[in-house]
């Protein structure tokens, strides 16, 4: 959805855009390695970067001379003009009206900043709401289906009575 509109918007502004991406959200060296190319090039008027690892990508861009933007997961940094997304928290911490609820999550990748701020928004909200957040069943699947239905599979059957929520 990302690419897709900002294709559009590049088509409708007249602006030529080149996008590209790591093949998988832990090849953190690749995305490093196109971060770090498309600085020193000199070709680009501007850079948005979507950071597997926020701090990675703070560091990269210190000292650009280009515009910087982060866009689905934010990173401090000088250079950077402007996230463009949602806070990972606010989204998912809104009130439901749950009234029993026990919540698992399966998460993309351990330790991704992304991934844990919306473990902590998912547990706010669901503690806010009277439901149990399970910590000790967060299942983690490196963004990949398969590992995904796996950690379901492994929910179902840590708790055979079923569970309200599972958030991913």
């Amino acid at each position: 959805y990302m690419m897709a509109g900002a294709q559009e918007a590049a088509e409708k502004y007249g602006v030529t855009l080149e996008m590209k991406g790591a093949s998988s959200e832990t090849s953190y060296d690749e995305q490093q390695n196109i971060i770090e190319t498309d600085l020193s090039s000199g070709k680009y008027d501007a850079m948005i970067i979507a950071p597997l690892q926020g701090d990675m990508a703070a560091t990269l861009v210190s000292g650009a001379n280009i515009p910087i933007f982060a866009i689905d997961t934010d990173f401090d940094a000088a250079e950077k003009v402007s996230f463009i997304g949602i806070g990972q928290e606010d989204a998912a911490a809104k009130e439901a009206g749950w009234t029993d609820i026990k919540a698992a999550y399966i998460a993309g990748v351990q330790g991704d900043s992304t991934a844990e701020a919306r473990k902590s928004g998912f547990q706010k909200g669901i503690e806010a709401a009277g439901g149990t957040f399970l910590v000790d069943e967060i299942q983690y699947a490196d963004a990949v289906a398969d590992k995904a239905a796996n950690c379901m599979e492994a929910i179902m059957q840590n708790h055979p009575d079923g569970i309200a929520i599972v958030c991913c």
